[in-house]
């Protein structure tokens, strides 16, 4: 009994390892899915000064980042598409910029002061 046991357990394995490693297959005539991530830089239009610790925000997803010491900022992974990428920090005015995403992208955002 211990034999048909084994033997039953050895054909299910495999079977579950096969169906499990099809899921990734790309079908004939449909397109792998792909991110892209956009890069880009916040700076003071006045001064040309990069901007510390602006919140950057796509809306319709989970990204808010803010940019680093320099200005920088990186979203990643982020499907193909139209975005609007949404700046804000204290003391300055918002400014959205719309990005359609194809490739990887890079930006460049001047944020104005609030007087």
């Amino acid at each position: 009994m211990k034999t048909v046991n084994i033997i039953l357990l050895a054909l299910i394995i495999p079977i579950n390892i096969v169906l499990a490693g099809n899921e990734n297959i790309v079908k004939k005539g449909e397109k792998m899915k792909t991110t892209v991530n956009v890069t880009g830089k916040v700076i003071d239009r006045m001064t040309g000064e990069a901007l510390t610790g602006v919140k950057i925000e796509v809306p319709g997803t989970s990204s808010i980042i803010y940019t680093d010491f320099d200005g920088n900022f990186i979203i990643k992974d982020l499907k193909p598409g139209v975005y609007e990428v949404e700046s804000s920090l204290i003391s300055y005015y918002s400014k959205k910029v719309k990005v359609n995403l194809d490739s990887q992208e890079n930006i460049k955002i001047e944020l104005v002061t609030v007087n």
